[in-house]
């Protein structure tokens, strides 16, 4: 059909690699773009929100730095009045649009999709020695230790869902990859488990584009030995799928 040929991804085959729950999301936007996909997760994620909510009053400022962080930490909370007093941050329009869903508005969202940002940001809202609570994952890259120091507030860390890797044989993995044309990567825990499944061998993606989402998955993947074709203009799924399409 001549409208499917005029898709921005048509006739493009792309690997998602992101966690099973949220594959779906993703791949049927790929889909839509004409783009033919194929789905192999290299994380899992699970809830591990552990918070007495008494504590919340010593915080000034609340940070999601993405979408999973809004999920666990909406879902476990016991009474949203609680967060009152706070001033809310996000990173992403995808953060933004799911804390939206659960009728709150961030008071802050930085032009930057990065976490480091988020916290430069909330310096505008505290006061010297104020604390800032940021929620996240067990593997965040977040230095709070580094932006305590920086910006003398005192940043913590509230872990609220961990990822876990899952290994391919490195035969099951080449089998996928030989499928495709590009590798999409959204996280760096992905990029490692994907390492790990084809035991190192980047040979096996040479003629391969590899798509990050971002700086920070793009690091990781150069520092492993990869050659990264394209990162998103916007860190997150619609930027992939936006710079995809723009090749």
């Amino acid at each position: 059909f001549k409208w499917f040929e005029e898709l921005p991804l048509s006739g493009k085959k792309v690997l998602v690699t992101r966690d099973e729950k949220q594959a779906e999301e993703f791949s049927e936007k790929l889909r839509v773009n004409g783009a033919t996909v194929r789905e192999l997760p290299f994380i899992n994620i699970e809830d591990s929100y552990d918070f007495d909510e008494k504590n919340l009053k010593d915080y000034k400022v609340l940070l999601f730095n993405s979408p999973n962080g809004v999920k666990y930490f909406m879902n476990n909370i016991k009474d949203l009045r609680s967060l009152g007093h706070m001033k809310i941050g996000v990173v992403g329009a995808k953060t933004d649009e799911l804390l939206r869903e659960y009728k709150i508005i961030p008071d802050f969202i930085p032009e930057k999709y990065m976490g480091v940002e988020l916290a430069k940001e909330s310096v505008n809202f505290t006061d010297e020695g104020d604390k800032v609570l940021l929620v996240t994952s067990d593997i965040s890259p977040s230095d709070c230790d580094d932006w305590s120091e920086k910006y003398g507030r005192k940043f913590e860390k509230l872990v609220v869902y961990k990822t876990g890797k899952t290994i391919y044989t490195k035969e099951k993995t080449k089998e996928i990859i030989d499928q495709v044309e590009y590798i999409t990567f959204l996280s760096s825990s992905t990029v490692e488990a994907f390492h790990e499944s084809i035991e190192g061998d980047v040979s096996l993606v040479e003629n391969k584009k590899m798509v990050s989402i971002g700086p920070v998955t793009t690091k990781t993947l150069e520092e492993l030995g990869y050659k990264v074709a394209l990162e998103a203009k916007v860190f997150d799924v619609d930027g992939v799928v936006s710079v995809i399409g723009e090749e």
